[in-house]
């Protein structure tokens, strides 16, 4: 693995190689954890299986919380060595009665751009951008392009043009390519240019200069048009054929019908504990023959001390990676339970709304942070499997949206058949409850949720 700082992140951040492999980590489910850590087993020498519980976490792992700092040339040679007493996390699982949560069926529902998408995109930006990122994910339409232009955008969401352009530009690139384009022939030139084709090759100059003969398939005026043979046009059309006119679907798939939930949570003693799930993740800590090398240098040669050194020093950050990770994703959990305890005490439509701003101050990080922390990750609760995100909504008259949503669903399942409640009705209904959502509200959210309108449900 890399942990060299990217170039075009911009100095002000300050983002040290260990800051920038914290936020790397941050991101992943622990599925993808697992599949990394088992790939850095196996590239870097200098880290090893801990089969045994021999040493302590903190001792193994220096740095502070937020792994903020690099790891010094001329480190402490104490933080490598083996203790007593150490326990791997989820330790308390797996002594005690209740095993470990496996991959668990959930519904296959719609996956939104946040689940899908967003976490690309967090990778990929710069952490000041992660707002940015959020809001022009939420104006994409179902094909993946933008739904308003970047100046509009802009004035709505009250974000610099420039930050917009900077975050799409970004966006453009992630594969197929073209997402958040204006139209199909924006989104098909950001694939060419994405796959190397030059402004001058034909198939860009189709796209630019013969978009209606092109609509057509009228290879022979096409070919007239830029003085070139027809089999060339016909060459340069199946290239095209082959990009993707709506990048945004393969984001809009059905839900895998497993996840496995990066949490659960738990009554225990008269009180709800967020217990992590990843018994699966290798335990992992710092060879013992790279420690004698480091401990006894006079014994090799400087080539080798030097080996040791340099593969040490990256096991060391990603071990305060890992450990960052999970430190966070512990307080998060602790700062759900707290701010949601009514949800685990009576169901979903109990949820209140919770922003990532306000975690983030109480946490003392960054929203940035949070926003990584809580992408594409699943917890299991005592009313089944949510996503992270759930937990962070906007909402109106004390509900969160998934609580409104569920009040919905409720109204609908409930409704008289023969006359089904139209949108304006239940939104009426909600008011009755101190919920004020516009008809259009009502309507997006049942979309949402699949559910089709009054008159289509109408026996």
């Amino acid at each position: 693995m890399n942990f060299e700082q990217r170039p075009e992140l911009r100095p002000e951040l300050r983002l040290t190689p260990q800051l920038f492999l914290n936020l790397k980590l941050l991101v992943l489910p622990v599925i993808e954890l697992q599949q990394l850590v088992e790939a850095e087993l196996e590239q870097n020498p200098a880290l090893e299986l801990a089969e045994e519980a021999e040493f302590t976490r903190e001792e193994q792992v220096s740095g502070s919380e937020t792994g903020a700092g690099d790891p010094s040339e001329e480190f402490d040679i104490a933080e490598l060595l083996p203790q007593d007493g150490w326990e791997p996390p989820g330790s308390e699982i797996e002594n005690g009665e209740e095993e470990p949560v496996a991959a668990e069926v959930i519904a296959a529902t719609k996956l939104t751009y946040h689940d899908t998408l967003l976490p690309k995109l967090l990778a990929e930006v710069d952490p000041v951008d992660t707002a940015a990122a959020e809001e022009v994910i939420d104006w994409l339409d179902e094909n993946g392009f933008l739904s308003v232009t970047p100046e509009e955008l802009s004035t709505v969401t009250g974000i610099r043009l420039e930050v917009v352009e900077r975050v799409l530009a970004v966006l453009r690139r992630i594969p197929p390519g073209g997402l958040g384009c204006a139209d199909v022939r924006q989104a098909l030139i950001a694939q060419l240019e994405l796959k190397g084709f030059l402004e001058s090759s034909l198939e860009r100059r189709i796209l630019t200069e013969c978009w209606d003969l092109f609509i057509e398939q009228e290879t022979k005026r096409i070919a007239a048009r830029l003085l070139v043979e027809p089999e060339e046009v016909v060459q340069a059309l199946n290239n095209i054929s082959a990009l993707e006119p709506k990048p945004g679907r393969q984001f809009n798939a059905p839900a895998p019908e497993y996840v496995m939930p990066d949490f659960s949570f738990e009554w225990r003693e008269g009180r709800i504990v967020a217990v992590e799930q990843d018994s699966n993740v290798p335990r992992i800590r710092v060879a013992r023959r790279f420690i004698e090398i480091i401990q006894e240098p006079k014994k090799y040669s400087p080539e080798t001390v030097a080996f040791a050194r340099q593969k040490v020093n990256n096991a060391l950050m990603f071990l305060r990676a890992i450990e960052s990770r999970r430190r966070l994703l512990c307080r998060l959990m602790e700062w759900i339970i707290n701010r949601q305890g009514e949800f685990f005490v009576r169901g979903p439509e109990y949820l209140k709304p919770a922003r990532i701003k306000e975690a983030a101050a109480d946490l003392g990080v960054h929203q940035a942070t949070i926003s990584r922390a809580i992408s594409g990750k699943y917890v299991e609760t005592p009313f089944g499997i949510f996503k992270l995100r759930d937990f962070f909504r906007s909402g109106t008259g004390g509900v969160a949206r998934s609580g409104i949503k569920e009040k919905i669903q409720a109204m609908i399942e409930n409704e008289d058949r023969q006359k089904p409640l139209s949108d304006e009705e239940i939104c009426t209904r909600l008011a009755a409850e101190g919920i004020n959502v516009s008809r259009r509200t009502v309507a997006k959210y049942r979309a949402e949720m699949g559910i089709p309108g009054s008159d289509e449900r109408r026996k």
